[in-house]
């Protein structure tokens, strides 16, 4: 009988756990993809003009090009 009911518990646990790990991966990524893009800016804005224009933007595009675009979390 335990038998029974400890499958059904772990059942349980690993449909409810493994939604919250992704869950968790995802949020992860999202910082981790925001933080890149901080850093980015952040170099952007350290570079001398005339560099700037070699990239092709001026100081003024640095937050447009670095936009932070949610993609679309349910496509994993």
């Amino acid at each position: 009988m335990n038998t029974v009911i400890d499958a059904c518990n772990q059942s349980f646990f690993s449909r409810a756990i493994g939604p919250l790990w992704q869950m968790i991966g995802r949020a992860m990524r999202f910082v981790n993809r925001a933080n890149r893009i901080r850093r980015g800016r952040a170099q952007l804005y350290e570079m001398p003009d005339h560099m700037l224009k070699d990239l092709g933007i001026s100081r003024s595009e640095i937050l447009s090009v670095t936009r932070f675009r949610v993609q679309d979390l349910t496509r994993g």
